[in-house]
């Protein structure tokens, strides 16, 4: 098992012109079987500036500088970086400086921090990165600019850090992202660029991001979906959630062959139709909640044949029609809770033989017809809670033979969830007895 030799937390209090000490919160010694605390270091700032003059403390018996891995420290005051940290201990693996007041990180930052291969700086206030800020930063794997002022970066700022898997630059206002930004990371795996104020995907982004699996992108402003994803081959986890999105262009997503999971909740998607998600053949999962859809035409999911997982969530959905789920016969899971459907057409899930589990809380349903599920011996978890149901077709459940969990609280002729159907029917039967009876 790994573990971290020695771990040590500052805190920093640095004021221009002020002989503020920076100094440590705690050690952190982890084995195997046992975490040990401990306190010690001392850092002399005597002039506020970037001229830290010495850490001082004791280390845990048998351990020197050689064995402190990690830097860690959430809140204090500092606008810099102190570079003293790395050239004190030259094996540092992982910076983490939380809420502390940095606004620049400059050429100088990370001197004789070659080793160090995860930085994290979120909430802080910066708001300048050099264009050499992470230029002796060869090892870096993992890099974390999370909540700070940030409006741009150089277009160069990234080309040294060949071997980074993992990038996270969302929650800054940015006003430009250069073209050319993410050209050098052939090898990154995921980007995080939620709430960060963009209006569109530039075409050229990520040319050279073959080897990107997860792209994140939720609240932002973007609107449009043309030419967004080229080269983005290898791409799994695609995250447009709360953006301006009201239609998905034929090609949006042609250039995406490995795209699995999809995620388009919060935006303005209206009514679904044949033409509403065309290149999806190979998704899993799609989650289109919280669009104004309204309705579901016919054939709206034609082509998504590998697709085992949709949620329409409060989607204000008050109409499906008999063939509003034709294609899906892989469907497994299918959530369409929080929205006003008032009845289920016949046959309307028919298409979904292997569907086990079926969420319809908080509509308006006040009947429901066995005609409606057809064949739902797959179904394992049905959930009507909180609809105005008076009245159900025995037959449904009688069908739905390996029926593990019903959801009835909230209506009308029963008020209760059922568990374990397959040791409990008969008293499950009973107890749903005055909704049969209300339907024939």
């Amino acid at each position: 098992m790994r573990s971290w030799f020695l771990i040590f937390s500052l805190l920093f209090v640095v004021t221009a012109q002020q002989q503020d000490p920076l100094h440590c919160d705690y050690f952190l010694f982890e084995t195997a079987n046992e975490v040990l605390y401990t306190c010690g270091i001392t850092i002399d700032n005597p002039n506020g500036l970037n001229d830290f003059t010495e850490i001082s403390g004791e280390h845990l018996v048998g351990y020197t500088n050689a064995d402190v891995e990690l830097t860690y420290r959430a809140g204090g005051v500092t606008s810099i970086i102190p570079n003293i940290i790395c050239a004190t201990f030259p094996n540092l693996k992982r910076m983490e400086l939380y809420e502390i007041g940095l606004t620049t990180i400059n050429d100088i930052s990370f001197d004789h921090c070659t080793n160090v291969n995860q930085i994290n700086l979120t909430g802080n206030k910066i708001n300048y990165v050099s264009t050499n800020a992470f230029s002796k930063l060869p090892g870096l794997i993992s890099l974390v600019l999370e909540r700070n002022l940030l409006t741009t970066l150089p277009a160069n700022v990234f080309a040294n850090l060949l071997n980074l898997r993992f990038l996270s630059i969302g929650n800054n206002p940015y006003q430009h992202i250069p073209t050319l930004l993410f050209r050098p990371l052939e090898n990154l795996g995921v980007l995080y660029i939620g709430d960060a104020n963009i209006t569109e995907i530039n075409a050229e982004w990520f040319v050279s991001n073959s080897r990107l699996y997860e792209l994140f992108l939720q609240g932002n402003r973007i609107e449009s979906l043309e030419n967004s994803f080229s080269g983005l081959t290898e791409l799994m986890y695609l995250t447009l959630t709360f953006n301006r999105i009201t239609n998905i262009p034929i090609g949006s997503f042609s250039q995406l062959p490995n795209l699995r999971n999809l995620y388009l909740y919060g935006n303005n998607l209206t009514a679904l139709n044949d033409t509403s998600f065309p290149d999806l053949s190979h998704i899993t999962t799609l989650d289109i909640s919280e669009n104004p859809i309204g309705s579901i035409n016919g054939n709206a999911f034609r082509g998504l044949n590998s697709l085992t997982s949709l949620t329409i969530n409060s989607a204000k959905i008050t109409q499906l029609n008999e063939d509003s789920f034709e294609g899906l016969q892989n469907l497994v899971y299918l959530s369409l809770n929080d929205n006003g459907i008032v009845d289920l057409p016949d046959n309307v899930f028919d298409p979904m033989p292997n569907l086990s589990y079926l969420n319809l809380w908080n509509n308006r349903l006040e009947s429901v017809r066995g005609n409606s599920f057809g064949s739902v011996t797959s179904l394992r978890t049905l959930n009507m809670a909180n609809n105005e149901l008076n009245a159900l077709d025995r037959t449904i459940i009688d069908n739905a033979t390996n029926l593990y969990t019903l959801y009835m609280i909230g209506n009308l002729c029963a008020n209760g969830n059922y568990d374990n159907f397959s040791l409990n029917r008969s008293e499950h039967l009973l107890a749903l007895e005055t909704c049969f009876a209300n339907y024939n």
